[in-house]
């Protein structure tokens, strides 16, 4: 998977993963998922936000698209990400095609394909942004 760095002129191949970032203030903590370089810190730079989760008010809230590019491009999701985004997973599309890590099991299915298509057929997305409550 190949992204521009910041401060780079040069495409270079990076390892890219779906995490959180912890934003908001003290006792009152909200995330961002965001697709970041595996070798940046946590509050390091990201390469773009996918979308936000308030575990206190219990909303998740996902940007299709940008999700969509980043899965299709490779990005890994953390477990915590994936854990998340298996709450909201009928509703997006199937995760079967996800891997979370090496060691654990597989996520991938024979038929993701037509999971994926009955998932598009069923639900319409007339907007970009989705919220849901927990």
């Amino acid at each position: 998977m190949e992204f521009i760095l910041y401060g780079s002129s040069k495409w270079r191949n990076v390892m890219v993963k779906l995490r959180l970032k912890r934003c908001g203030r003290k006792q009152r903590a909200c995330y961002r998922i965001v697709a970041t370089d595996v070798r940046s810190r946590r509050e390091g730079r990201d390469l773009g936000k996918v979308g936000l989760y308030d575990p206190i008010n219990r909303i998740i809230s996902v940007k299709l698209d940008t999700l969509q590019f980043f899965l299709e491009k490779g990005a890994q999701p953390t477990k915590t990400v994936y854990d998340i985004l298996k709450k909201v997973r009928g509703r997006i599309f199937p995760l079967e095609k996800c891997q979370v890590s090496k060691k654990k099991s597989q996520f991938k299915s024979k038929n993701w394909r037509k999971k994926e298509n009955k998932v598009k057929k069923r639900i319409r997305y007339p907007y970009e942004q989705y919220i849901w409550s927990i």
